[in-house]
């Protein structure tokens, strides 16, 4: 079905905070929606599409927990084949297609390189494997897969291991996942929905035993206000559990979180031309290699966090771990620290709290939970599936108000653009006009924000005036991804950045410029 036409998106200002956490008390909403990652844009540009007068608050930044830090997939799931998760990687495929329909700017196709260490028998493993894959996406599958000799493959990955006689290429989809989450939340503030970052939730309020509203702080500027809700959804994440026992003390834990990490390397020294997927021998970890720009991204770990949810990064043993299985793989990369320019780390949100579990065998399925006194918690499930797990929710949603509105998501437009190489279009989609003409209007404001990269000025008062950036650490690492793209060059123009939006802005300069650095911590290769 083809998606619905392109959507001019209203001013949406950090200025206008202030109203609208004051708003939050002035009238009941239908739905509440506790989470501002990409399973809580989702669900209120669900919920708001369908007619729900809807809120969403979330303590951070939107999208600055797992939300900006995945592995940029969009995926059906190979791994999940392999272990047997039929259902999720047919889920994964045809929610990929659909994505790549509605916003084909950002959900770009991926090419992927699997290397074949063996001979026919491996060939023909991995061959049907490959043919599985593909069925699953049915007749929303665009793309087949194909088999390259060993002197093709190595065009595309010049350090393919000699044992490596041949390669299989099949095709999955990237996007920035921090500007899918904003297109998403876009598209919610446009059908209608209130959205705040850094508003926290003290206190869930109940009325005669059901949760009914919730006590809200701004953490920005102190302020308390509260909010009446006929139902509230708890999309969290990682902190769904902290939610859950405001609600109820004594409930026990649904999450046992995973941290994946990354490492970001000179595409020049990976030579890469397509992604890598790669297992090692016997069972061993698998991994990947995806091209970023100039960039490649190594990743990823799985192994189980019990530390400060919100304060997660790559440790010294990560970089190694990853390093060492690359190298492993194919030794002829000698990839050592010095390659390393920024890391990252997000948890995933899995099921269950068997701690003898591998994390990488637990199931990527969701789970939607409804507490005695109606508090709705959803988590699990990942990046690519956001829009069918959103639909599950309203659909529990709408039946708890009494409402029959159906999901129109799937043909909901995420301010759709034709793919390109046009920078401008692949960040904002049709939003990139309005940029465009701010250039035109102002020659300042054609001049990109760090040397040498494409991002603009104009792209940062877009930022401040229609997707709600309320700090520089805001625009550096999620509306823009300079701080983690272009580190040392960033750093070094951040106060100059932040010395121009000042004036708009109000800012504390020095302040704003200690916050960013103290987030951007959290990128840098550990000693």
């Amino acid at each position: 079905m083809k998606p619905a036409g392109p959507v001019r998106m209203p001013v949406w200002s950090r200025s206008d905070r202030g109203r609208d956490f004051a708003g939050l008390s002035s009238r009941p909403v239908d739905l509440l929606v506790i989470g501002g990652g990409i399973t809580g844009a989702g669900i209120a540009l669900d919920a708001a599409a369908r007619g729900l007068r809807t809120a969403l608050v979330d303590k951070g930044d939107f999208a600055s927990g797992t939300s900006s830090r995945s592995s940029k997939l969009i995926h059906g799931g190979l791994r999940y084949l392999r272990q047997g998760q039929w259902r999720t990687t047919r889920e994964s495929s045809r929610e990929r297609a659909t994505l790549q329909r509605l916003a084909p700017h950002l959900v770009e196709d991926l090419p992927f390189l699997l290397p074949v260490d063996g001979g026919l028998g491996k060939r023909l493993v991995l061959g049907t494997g490959m043919w599985l894959y593909g069925s699953a996406g049915g007749r929303h599958a665009r793309r087949g897969h194909r088999h390259l000799d060993r002197a093709l493959a190595l065009e595309q990955l010049p350090s393919l291991a000699p044992t490596d006689r041949s390669a299989y290429v099949f095709h999955d989809a990237r996007a920035d996942d921090c500007r899918l989450t904003l297109h998403v939340l876009k598209r919610a503030v446009s059908a209608g929905c209130t959205a705040l970052s850094y508003v926290r939730v003290d206190e869930l309020c109940h009325s005669d035993g059901q949760v009914s509203g919730a006590r809200l702080r701004d953490v920005r500027g102190g302020s308390e206000s509260s909010i009446e809700a006929r139902v509230i959804v708890n999309a969290t994440g990682v902190w769904c559990d902290e939610l859950r026992r405001l609600d109820q003390p004594r409930a026990s834990a649904l999450l046992r979180p995973s941290k994946g990490v990354h490492l970001l390397l000179p595409r020049e020294r990976v030579r890469n031309r397509c992604a890598v997927a790669f297992s090692l021998p016997r069972g061993g970890p698998s991994g990947f290699l995806l091209p970023w720009g100039e960039r490649a991204i190594l990743g990823t770990t799985d192994t189980e966090h019990d530390d400060d949810l919100d304060e997660v990064r790559a440790t010294a043993a990560d970089v190694e771990l990853l390093l060492s299985l690359a190298n492993e793989r194919f030794p002829d990369l000698g990839l050592g620290r010095g390659d390393v320019l920024a890391t990252w780390a997000g948890l995933r949100p899995l099921l269950g709290h068997d701690n003898e579990a591998d994390p990488s065998r637990a199931p990527r399925d969701d789970v939607i939970e409804r507490s005695p006194s109606g508090l709705i918690s959803v988590t699990g499930g990942k990046l690519t599936t956001y829009r069918h797990m959103a639909e599950r929710v309203v659909d529990r949603v709408a039946e708890a108000l009494g409402r029959t509105a159906p999901c129109t998501t799937r043909t909901l437009a995420l301010f759709a653009a034709p793919a390109g190489d046009d920078p401008l279009v692949r960040s904002h989609g049709s939003e990139a006009a309005v940029v465009r003409g701010m250039q035109e209007r102002d020659g300042d404001l054609a001049r990109p924000l760090v040397e040498s990269r494409p991002e603009s000025l104009a792209e940062a008062v877009y930022a401040l005036e229609h997707e709600r950036a309320v700090t520089l650490a805001d625009l550096l690492l999620r509306r823009t991804r300079l701080g983690l793209l272009a580190p040392e060059g960033t750093a070094a123009a951040a106060e100059s950045i932040a010395r121009f939006l000042a004036v708009k802005t109000g800012w504390d300069v020095s302040a704003e410029l200690d916050e960013y650095s103290e987030q951007a911590r959290l990128f840098g290769v550990p000693a």
